[in-house]
């Protein structure tokens, strides 16, 4: 296998030799050399440990990489799943609020109707305070990250 977990076919030329790197009976590496390495056993045993420090530091790189990954991947998890639910929250909250505000706008008209007809009554303005306190109320409410055009949307009832 080559360096990115691919097959790879040792060949050997004229003047090559290959030492294979074994941790203990498996072989997990090759070092291929010059064939005159082999005339002096001394040097080349010298080498093999070196040799099979590079290969384990280079295992070792490659599993951190893996694991960089792996965290790269579950933090964009983690963010895709809190943006989605800040979404979905966001969105409960508006309409839930926009529900409440066109109950109290349908009765807002229900009441001037009926203050055309009659005198204008009490309840009227006890509505007209309620729907100030719920606009204020409900733009308190919203969370802080709230569009700005989200948050104009239930400034006051004097827009009703």
């Amino acid at each position: 296998m080559d360096a990115f977990g691919r097959p790879f076919e040792l060949t050997t030329g004229p003047g090559r030799a290959v030492t294979p790197l074994l941790r203990g009976d498996t072989p997990v590496a090759a070092l291929v050399h010059d064939v005159r390495l082999l005339e002096q056993p001394g040097l080349l045993q010298e080498v093999l440990p070196a040799a099979r420090v590079a290969v384990e530091n280079e295992q070792l790189q490659a599993e951190v990489r893996a694991q960089l990954e792996e965290l790269r991947a579950s933090r964009a998890r983690i963010v895709d799943t809190g943006d989605s639910e800040r979404r979905r929250l966001e969105r409960d909250l508006h309409d839930g609020a926009q529900q409440r505000l066109l109950v109290l706008s349908y009765e807002l008209g229900r009441t001037r109707a009926a203050a055309e007809v009659k005198r204008p009554s009490r309840s009227f303005a006890s509505l007209r305070t309620a729907s100030t306190l719920r606009s204020s109320r409900m733009r308190a409410s919203l969370p802080p990250w709230a569009p700005w055009p989200t948050r104009r949307r239930y400034r006051s009832s004097s827009a009703l």
